[in-house]
């Protein structure tokens, strides 16, 4: 993939525009098209695909990746920790980065697979575990890279306020206020994080990929092949990633499949596949508080994300970062709990 070469040079000036944000799809298309068109790629085969954060375009050999607004360097910094990876993580090669009208884009190499999340609904339950295994298998891979080399690349805080307690406060509050949570609730998440704040404060940081969700890891010939998606790549404990991957086994999900493909046996030789990984994480002190203090961090800050943008969510009694953040206030540790088992 290497060999693709830009038929301009990449320091080549180019047409600004003052508001690239503003501009529209038809304005980010052009954009698109100009950049394929560099690297001789006719832009009539190229495919426009999903992205939250940024506007993607597969082609046949190499994926675009392209900001939406001015002044975001997320990719460009992806690009600067990419080149720390090592095989094991599974990431494409980058083939350039730039910046067309103030646009950040990257181009690397597209990879055989689909995301997991596309497909997971569609998997049995051992799918699911060799899954989940090979997800956190390129998760520590990451986990793996020297701290020093990544700390003076990644973010310094993720895209949720962990960070921040007086932001945490603040937005329990608001669902006090909003009627959405009890006192009791409120108090029990509180002291959980309080403790969190503590525990967080000494913890050692690695570099985290900061959204490991099955959405951002690519599923091929029946094995997760690489990780996707690092521009909230974070400094943190590793317990970050870690909920993430619990919550896939343990935490309450609205609409879960049926257990019909194995049944409970199934699915309990995925929690217990899961329960394994998460055990050596979990043995010393304070480490249990970091893990529960990350996952009510992110349910609280989805939670206010959906309340703000509610369009088509459903019920909220049915939202699942309600179910989640409901259950981690039970003074018991939740779904987590589940983790002590056998």
């Amino acid at each position: 993939m290497n060999s693709l070469t830009p038929e301009t040079p990449e320091t080549e000036p180019v047409a600004t525009s003052e508001d690239p944000g503003q501009r529209g799809a038809a304005g980010l298309e052009a954009v698109a098209a100009a950049i394929f068109a560099r690297f001789g790629v006719d832009f009539s085969t190229v495919q426009r695909a999903g992205g939250w954060t940024n506007a993607v375009w597969l082609a046949e050999r190499v994926v675009l990746r392209l900001s939406t607004g001015p002044g975001n360097e997320n990719l460009a910094r992806e690009a600067r920790l990419a080149a720390l990876f090592g095989p094991a993580v599974g990431y494409p090669a980058m083939i350039a980065t730039g910046k067309t009208e103030g646009l950040s884009w990257s181009l690397a190499e597209r990879l055989p697979g689909e995301s997991l999340g596309s497909v997971w609904a569609g998997l049995g339950w051992e799918e699911r575990t060799r899954a989940l295994t090979g997800l956190w298998a390129r998760a520590e891979a990451v986990h793996s890279v020297a701290p020093a080399e990544a700390a003076a690349i990644a973010r310094e805080r993720a895209w949720f306020n962990n960070t921040d307690c007086t932001e945490a406060e603040a937005g329990l509050t608001r669902l006090i206020e909003a009627g959405i949570l009890t006192a009791a609730q409120r108090g029990v998440l509180q002291d959980a994080l309080d403790r969190f704040w503590r525990a967080a404060a000494d913890a050692p940081r690695v570099l985290c990929h900061g959204d490991l969700t099955p959405d951002n890891a690519l599923w091929h010939a029946g094995q997760v092949v690489g990780l996707l998606d690092f521009e909230f790549a974070v400094m943190a404990p590793v317990q970050l990633d870690l909920n993430h991957l619990v919550k896939c086994a343990f935490g309450p999900q609205d609409g879960a499949r049926a257990l019909s493909d194995g049944g409970e046996v199934g699915a309990e030789r995925l929690r217990a596949t899961v329960r394994a990984l998460a055990r050596p994480l979990l043995v010393e002190k304070g480490k249990r508080e970091l893990l529960l203090g990350q996952a009510i961090l992110l349910e609280l800050h989805l939670l206010e994300l959906w309340l703000a943008h509610p369009e088509g969510e459903g019920p909220l009694a049915q939202w699942e970062p309600l179910r989640r953040l409901q259950s981690l206030a039970d003074g018991h540790g939740g779904y987590l709990a589940a983790l002590s088992g056998n």
